[in-house]
């Protein structure tokens, strides 16, 4: 409850919106949050056993574009120079195959979560395969 003059008034108000407090989905925020906390640790593991596992492989298939220390949590940064090629093309190449990745400053991003199973990164490093050899093939 907030009581003063008509200024005051407007001030809260502008300020409860602010931080969203006109949201009315905020349940289904909330559900969301409560799954991530039940389910989340868990999926965690299997996120980074996956992330090591496309990280392994790309480092067989792209010597020297992945340390394998680095791979710590659920993101695998490759370096596509070795092939060369830059990151947007890589980006491109892969996704013409089905799968997706970010570029970030000199590298190829792609993370594991929970809509990424084996299945998929079997297709990334599939994918990747392709887009290395593809590579080699060019003048």
């Amino acid at each position: 409850l907030v009581c003063g003059p008509a200024e005051l008034i407007r001030e809260a108000r502008r300020i409860w919106i602010l931080y969203g407090g006109a949201w009315r989905q905020a349940g289904i925020m909330a559900a969301a949050g409560l799954v991530a906390l039940d389910e989340g640790p868990a999926r965690i593991v299997d996120d980074h056993a996956r992330a090591r596992r496309l990280a392994r492989s790309l480092a067989d298939i792209l010597p020297g574009g992945i340390d394998l220390d680095m791979v710590e949590t659920n993101m695998v940064f490759v370096h596509t120079e070795a092939m060369g090629l830059d990151a947007l093309e890589t980006i491109e190449r892969l996704a013409a195959l089905g799968v997706g990745a970010v570029p970030v400053t000199g590298a190829v991003r792609m993370v594991t979560h929970v809509d990424v199973d084996d299945d998929g990164i079997t297709r990334a490093i599939d994918a990747w395969r392709s887009v290395v050899a593809g590579a080699a093939k060019e003048p």
